[in-house]
């Protein structure tokens, strides 16, 4: 329905929107470096109930370690990873313009992939899927609505996205912690 009714008023906003998070889910399996993979792999048996959320804590560490040693290291190469999105078709000076915002929410969408592992190991598939997934779809036309009406401006789109996903982390790590 969003795509009817709100998105044609502002195309620009909506390709923008597109545009970085196309960017940024490009670059999230190279800075995720498989470890969501990892996580549903090697998870261990626990015997007591309540131990899991100390692989849950070993997870997000392991992967805050992994990730932002490889963000600073890409980072130095960040205008070749520009140029490969362009073999995709995304526009290279686009994306060097929103290298930021591409970064942080490639960063964000690896934790986010990593907490949808553990909660399908946890058999608790349906939040995070439907909080990322549905809210999304929410989200972005709220977004576009924002800008169409002036309250918000087409530079900060990226920072909105950073803060939908920032916002969609928080709940889905303490539903383990609750």
């Amino acid at each position: 329905m969003a795509i009817i009714f709100i998105i044609p008023y502002d195309k620009t906003s909506y390709g923008i929107v597109n545009m970085i998070f196309a960017a940024a889910y490009l670059l999230s399996p190279v800075l995720g470096l498989g470890l969501p993979m990892v996580i549903i792999k090697y998870y261990p048996y626990f015997k007591n109930k309540g131990k899991e959320d100390y692989y849950l804590g070993f997870a997000l560490a392991l992967t805050a370690l992994v990730t932002f040693s490889l963000t600073l290291f890409l980072s130095l190469f960040f205008s070749e990873f520009s140029k490969a999105a362009a073999f995709f078709g995304l526009d290279a000076d686009f994306i060097m313009s929103n290298k930021l915002n591409i970064i942080i929410l490639s960063i964000l969408l690896v934790f986010n992939y990593v907490i949808i592992s553990f909660s399908a190991l946890q058999k608790k598939i349906a939040i995070p899927e439907l909080l990322s997934n549905v809210a999304y779809k929410i989200y972005v036309p709220i977004l576009i609505i924002l800008v169409y009406s002036k309250y918000l401006s087409v530079q900060n789109l990226g920072l909105g996205l950073i803060l939908f996903y920032v916002f969609l982390l928080w709940p889905s790590y303490f539903m383990f912690h609750g």
